[in-house]
């Protein structure tokens, strides 16, 4: 008797071990984990799925799953799971927080499975979430970074060939213009060299995109390179009626840069956010330093970027503007990659910050 007492004693010290095991692994699992009776209503949940969802473990307790976060796709995932008894997959489902949609679209990996009773009939559901938007961020990113260097390759291997025939034309173009029996075409000739240089211009923004491109390092200072594109960028702002403000970090350290490049992304940034504001605004321009970085910021105060371009901005051909090529950021996203640089941006119905970020 006396030994079968010690039995039950330690299988229930074991049973107990167990349990605690089990009770910190779910507590303190890295991905989001709940338990759900069979109507789906909430009957615990882990603090990793309380936090990804901006709530306290406590406030989903008897709450119902679709009640919270209404869908009939992920509605459909659970049934499935109850009615196969099988568990079910899903990959980098997009999902927007009710509670916080500022935060913009996020993905998860899901796994739904049924926990059953005695009887083989579903007792519980558990749900398993894995965040993966940094993931889809990232190879949103490398997909970006591909097609420009896809474009800058292409544009490296037919310029030459493009720009050879286009000179000798402009040059015959320039010459037919200072003849007096074409003084009633001068108009037409002087529009023909314009488009001319206009896809000479286009032609080097696409050599801008080149991975591969030479770039020449020197130490320079942010502050006097703004400085010296400020009168042409104040006239630029002034014949669109806008007002230009630059402040700039005292004593900002020099940095390696290619000079040319860092003023090609400092235009195109300014002249898109001239270009973003419709009513007179005022353009912001902003250098600033930490221990670790310097930064650029340009700030306009247009209507901002539509979501709808935001999930392509920097993709080649990708504009807003009736006349625009969209190579411009697509330029400024490959310089910031050259410099090992961040180029980032918020946007909002009051206007857009795109800010630089490089390393001292």
């Amino acid at each position: 008797m006396d030994d079968l007492q010690d039995s039950h004693y330690k299988l229930k010290i074991q049973q107990q071990k167990h349990e605690r095991i089990l009770e910190s692994f779910f507590k303190y699992n890295l991905e989001g984990v709940a338990i759900l009776d069979r109507k789906f209503n909430f009957c615990k949940v882990n603090e990793t799925y309380a936090r990804d969802n901006y709530r306290k473990p406590e406030d989903f307790i008897g709450k119902n799953h679709f009640d919270l976060y209404p869908s009939n796709e992920a509605k459909q995932l659970f049934q499935q799971a109850v009615d196969t008894k099988q568990p079910v997959r899903a990959y980098a489902r997009p999902f927007l927080f009710p509670d916080n949609p500022t935060a913009g679209p996020t993905y998860w990996d899901w796994v739904v499975f049924p926990l059953l009773d005695e009887q083989g009939e579903v007792e519980f559901v558990i749900l398993c979430l894995r965040n993966v938007t940094e993931q889809k961020r990232m190879e949103s990113q490398i997909a970006k970074l591909d097609r420009l260097n896809l474009v800058g390759e292409m544009a490296a291997s037919i310029s030459h060939e493009v720009r050879n025939p286009m000179t000798t034309v402009r040059g015959y173009l320039q010459h037919l213009e200072k003849k007096p029996e074409f003084n009633q075409q001068k108009k037409t000739l002087k529009v023909m060299i314009e488009e001319i240089d206009r896809a000479n211009a286009i032609i080097s923004e696409f050599l801008s995109l080149a991975k591969n491109k030479q770039i020449e390092k020197q130490r320079k200072s942010l502050n006097e390179i703004i400085e010296i594109l400020l009168p042409l960028m104040e006239a630029d702002a002034n014949l669109q009626g806008h007002r230009l403000h630059f402040t700039k970090e005292d004593n900002l350290p020099e940095v390696y840069i290619d000079e040319k490049e860092i003023r090609q992304l400092i235009l195109n940034l300014a002249r898109n956010g001239l270009e973003a504001m419709q009513k007179p605004g005022l353009l912001s321009i902003k250098t600033a330093c930490t221990p670790s970085a310097i930064s650029l910021s340009i700030a306009d105060q247009g209507d901002g970027i539509p979501e709808s371009v935001q999930r392509q901005i920097g993709t080649p051909f990708i504009t807003t503007k009736s006349n625009g090529t969209g190579l411009g950021l697509s330029v400024c996203y490959a310089i910031a990659q050259r410099h090992n640089a961040r180029l980032e941006y918020e946007t909002s119905a009051n206007g857009t910050i795109f800010t630089f970020e490089m390393p001292r």
